[in-house]
């Protein structure tokens, strides 16, 4: 009969060889051997029994390592409800959690601390741009230190809001807000006046493109008796159509007309000759319209 064939601990050999009576010791090497008359079959088939203990024991293992080869952030929860239903904010429950989990506390103390570590090539191209004077990129500690001293003095700053390290610049909370709220500031003001460039860059590039567009217009316009855009064309007494020496003419007239007015984009400058054009184009069709009619 092949039983009680399960090898045992590897935590049982190892105490077993540590005694210091010699016959504890040799118990490992006769729990090793193989018993009589045991089948290999058998033998394989139990070498390397599968517990609940041992599948714990190798999955720990497995995210320990996981665990020691990343470098793991740590996400804090906090439940807006008890009931947890979406949709429901219970303020006093959040702030409770909020205090007894030590949040709040935490960020007291980022607050009072410095909250902000930044490189000193980072702050510089950061914030170079908040006070006046050139930076020396050569030597980037001296260059950061006379930054800080800068923003200090810009800012109206304490004098320990802002100091420096061997590497990196230690920035408090309430003075990294003032020097971000005041690189937002000029950076919207940049960005404003390039914005107002490149407008006016496409504009004046859209009107010189028109101009050939709108001396057609006006030529168009002369053909039909209008020299004058001052005025208003649509209250000119006298007939358009007896320009013409018949009504084809009139309108092939008309649709060079309207080809000139569509060439022309909208533009105020030139927002009287399209209106004329217009204005032409109109009566010249109601009056073709009335001719038809006799």
């Amino acid at each position: 009969l092949e039983k009680n064939l399960d090898k045992p601990p590897g935590d049982l050999e190892a105490l077993l060889s540590s005694s210091t009576l010699e016959l504890v010791r040799s118990l490992p090497k006769k729990l090793s051997e193989r018993p009589a008359g045991t089948s290999d079959r058998r033998m394989t088939s139990k070498q390397k029994p599968s517990t609940i203990s041992s599948r714990f024991r190798s999955s720990l293992r497995e995210l320990l390592g996981k665990i020691e080869s990343s470098d793991p952030h740590f996400v804090r929860c906090i439940k807006s409800n008890a009931e947890k239903t979406p949709g429901r904010f219970d303020s006093r429950m959040v702030m409770q959690q909020l205090l007894l989990g030590g949040v709040l506390e935490s960020v007291h103390i980022r607050q009072q601390g410095y909250s902000t570590r930044i490189p000193f090539q980072e702050f510089i191209e950061r914030y170079c741009c908040l006070t006046a004077g050139s930076v020396d990129l050569t030597d980037l500690p001296t260059a950061a230190r006379e930054l800080a001293v800068r923003c200090v003095e810009r800012f109206g700053l304490n004098e320990g809001d802002i100091t420096t390290g061997k590497t990196k610049v230690f920035v408090k909370a309430s003075a990294n807000d003032r020097m971000e709220s005041e690189r937002n500031r000029k950076q919207a003001k940049i960005v404003t006046k390039i914005q107002a460039a490149v407008r006016e860059m496409r504009a004046r590039k859209r009107y010189r493109a028109s101009l050939a567009g709108h001396a057609k217009l006006k030529a168009c316009l002369v053909s039909f008796g209008i020299k004058d855009l001052s005025g208003d064309p649509a209250h000119d007494p006298g007939p358009i159509l007896a320009r013409f020496e018949s009504t084809e003419a009139a309108r092939a007239a008309q649709e060079v007309l309207h080809a000139a007015v569509a060439a022309v984009p909208a533009l105020p400058a030139l927002e009287r000759a399209v209106s004329a054009g217009k204005a032409i184009s109109s009566r010249l069709e109601k009056e073709i319209a009335a001719s038809m009619q006799l």
